[in-house]
């Protein structure tokens, strides 16, 4: 019987560590800091909130850029502020030191939100001699938009932006001091004049992301205009 016994615990004590060895090989490395640049532009919607957590929501028609821990299998999700049924995206991700997420948020509150998640991989680098500018069309319900400096051809900036389209950064020289840079959006087929957006350039920042959002004939906080896009 107490040989029995020995044998019992001696088995119990190889599954206890064999277990133990299982789950050690199965911890989740977390390394380093990820961002994420979450821009919110619902049409009707409220603040959003990244992970659950009250202390990181971005207001409606802003951004903000967050950070979190690094590693694999990291679920990042997005729900309307004070209600988490509102669940609006989630994806796992793996996040490497240094990686930059964009988040956009568009649509309408609040069951029509199109999510758009990727990572950033060609922002331009710090430059103290010129500013690189981008456009995303978020305008809900809109046409394709062209854009050009005033002054220059139409769609020089960038020409036929669908919605949700991103555009590439375009890079332009500074004479001497930052000069305010003014920019005409147009309606890409008819060439109609759709808004204007003065771009004034801040000592330290040379990389810019322009959201066209809104919606068609909305007022107010809901009216088409250019959403400036918190860099780092």
């Amino acid at each position: 019987m107490i040989r029995n016994m020995k044998f019992y615990w001696l088995i119990t004590l190889c599954l206890a560590s064999f277990c133990f060895c299982g789950c050690k090989k199965n911890e989740i490395t977390r390394a380093g800091t990820v961002s994420y640049n979450i821009v919110n532009v619902i049409v009707g919607g409220n603040a959003v909130v990244l992970n659950q957590s009250p202390l990181d929501s971005v207001v409606n028609k802003g951004s903000k850029i967050l950070t979190g821990p690094g590693g694999d299998h990291l679920y990042v999700s997005a729900y309307a502020y004070k209600n988490s049924a509102l669940n609006y995206f989630g994806v796992d991700v793996n996040g490497a030191d240094g990686d930059l997420f964009t988040l956009l948020l568009s649509g309408s509150a609040p069951n029509s939100v199109n999510a758009f998640f990727y990572k950033e991989i060609n922002i331009p680098s710090y430059s103290s001699s010129s500013i690189s500018v981008r456009f995303i069309n978020l305008l809900q319900q809109g046409p394709a938009i062209s854009v050009n400096i005033m002054g220059s051809t139409p769609g020089s900036e960038i020409a036929g932006l669908a919605y949700q389209g991103i555009g590439q950064f375009k890079t332009h020289l500074l004479v001497n001091t930052p000069a305010p840079c003014v920019f005409e959006i147009k309606d890409a087929t008819n060439g109609v004049l759709l808004s204007t957006y003065t771009l004034i350039p801040v000592s330290g920042v040379s990389t810019y992301t322009l959201v066209w959002n809104g919606l068609i004939g909305g007022t107010g906080n809901q009216a088409p205009g250019i959403l400036q896009v918190s860099g780092r």
